[in-house]
């Protein structure tokens, strides 16, 4: 099967007309894998930037910021469009080519390896999104109390015992024993 992307069935002058339309396809092309730079061209904003922001407004006027569900299921959905597409164009022998004059011709894949490692990354971005790859780093928060407990009982286990008393030195004295070693 040879990738191809389905037309859009749209007026593209229409929408770029009304703000709801064109921030609700910034959207849709966003979820499709489509980059910040090819929504800016598509939909005639001025740069990728531009359409980020746009993305980012037509969020949160459709759900409140505290919304975080939809964010992930937004990227799990965008990571997803992605996943499809490099593993379609890592399967891919040949590509479909337009002439100027309309015929297709067919263009060997020659990329067919970075599509695999595409594929990869993709994956590993999707396994995150949806929790299936688990942190790799835990932080344990804990007040002073606890500290000293667990500080308590490491001693304990190592056999040190109970407090020790610590040798406070004064800088004088520390390097006259520095000096006294040489």
């Amino acid at each position: 099967m040879v990738p191809k992307l389905p037309p859009l069935e749209v007026d593209m002058q229409e929408i770029q007309k009304d703000p709801d339309q064109r921030a609700a396809a910034c959207v849709n092309l966003r979820l499709q894998g489509a980059p910040f730079h090819e929504i800016a061209k598509e939909l005639g904003y001025p740069s990728a930037g531009i359409a980020k922001s746009a993305y980012i407004a037509a969020l949160a006027n459709m759900h409140p910021p505290e919304d975080w569900e939809t964010l992930r299921r937004t990227e799990q959905a965008r990571a997803e469009a992605q996943l499809r597409r490099s593993t379609q164009m890592a399967n891919a022998e040949y590509l479909i080519a337009h002439d100027e004059d309309g015929t297709e011709r067919y263009i060997a894949n020659s990329d067919r390896l970075k599509w695999h490692e595409q594929a990869g990354r993709d994956l590993m971005l999707h396994a995150t999104i949806t929790g299936a790859k688990a942190p790799a780093r835990v932080e344990v928060s804990a007040d002073t109390e606890e500290l000293n407990e667990l500080v308590r009982r490491l001693a304990d286990l190592s056999g040190a015992g109970g407090d020790i008393e610590a040798n406070i030195l004064e800088l004088d004295e520390l390097e006259a024993e520095i000096v006294e070693e040489d």
